[in-house]
């Protein structure tokens, strides 16, 4: 009786740690699986920066020089169009010391070694410009271009260009286009830190980057850019900064800002 009283009663024991058991197990697979859930609902993919907001490839200007081709302009044929039909071009130190650094840099056609436009007249890249820094976007058809010049606070110019069926070039200022959509968001967000009179030259205040890819049809540009005023942050002075992304139609010229804020809008103080 009492060795049968035993068995029974490890029997039921162990049917009641094998019963607490699976209840345990439940309840933590319950508990992982509102972690995972709450874990992929905390996650949130950021945007890859796009052209020009991104880390370079690394390769300096004269990495993409071709060697053995001539042009009527001065310098070296930079970043070759994809169909190899146009090149830029951007000259050396000792070149540039000689046009006393008012350089340009030429759009050439390759085939006849001609120039036919220049970017950023007389305040265009050369070799160990300071703050200086050229990179070249183009268009899978060839007909079309973002070029950046480097700046110390932000670029100097990133302008898109569009070469028409004569060669004509069509040249728009992306840095323009953005630095005005921020000012007209500065004005309605922080009024006391813009002043109107600057509207007609918001990019002379505002220091803006800009990032943009070509869409698949390549008649706009997906922009990411934002700006800072008063990079130095100069004691008593306003200093703002924000960001916006939108599209801008290689056809109208137009920028449609989808989203926009602004970061910052204080006066900087002595301490700072």
């Amino acid at each position: 009786m009492n060795r049968a009283w035993r068995v029974f009663s490890k029997i039921v024991f162990f049917s009641g740690a094998v019963v607490g058991l699976v209840f345990f197990v439940s309840a933590c697979s319950d508990d992982s699986a509102n972690d995972t859930e709450l874990a992929e609902s905390d996650t949130t993919e950021e945007a890859e920066p796009l052209w020009g907001m991104d880390a370079d490839d690394g390769r300096g200007v004269l990495d993409t020089a071709l060697e053995g081709v001539t042009a009527s302009v001065p310098g070296f044929l930079v970043y070759p169009s994809p169909d190899g039909r146009h090149a830029f071009s951007w000259v050396d130190l000792p070149t540039a010391e000689k046009l006393d650094f008012q350089t340009d840099n030429h759009l050439v056609d390759l085939q006849t070694g001609q120039s036919i436009g220049a970017i950023a007249e007389e305040d265009g890249d050369f070799q160990n410009r300071n703050h200086g820094g050229m990179r070249v976007l183009w268009r899978d058809d060839s007909r079309a271009f973002v070029f950046r010049l480097e700046g110390k606070w932000a670029p100097r110019e990133v302008g898109v260009v569009e070469i028409g069926p004569d060669g004509a070039l069509r040249q728009r200022s992306l840095v323009f286009a953005v630095a005005r959509a921020f000012a007209a968001l500065l004005g309605r967000e922080a009024p006391d830190f813009w002043d109107k009179a600057f509207d007609e030259s918001p990019s002379e205040y505002l220091d803006c980057n800009v990032g943009c890819a070509f869409s698949e049809a390549g008649d706009s540009l997906a922009i990411q850019a934002d700006f800072q005023m008063n990079p130095k942050q100069l004691p008593g002075q306003h200093y703002a900064a924000g960001w916006l992304t939108g599209v801008f139609d290689l056809k109208t010229d137009r920028l449609s800002v989808e989203a926009e804020e602004v970061t910052e809008a204080r006066v900087v103080k002595e301490e700072e």
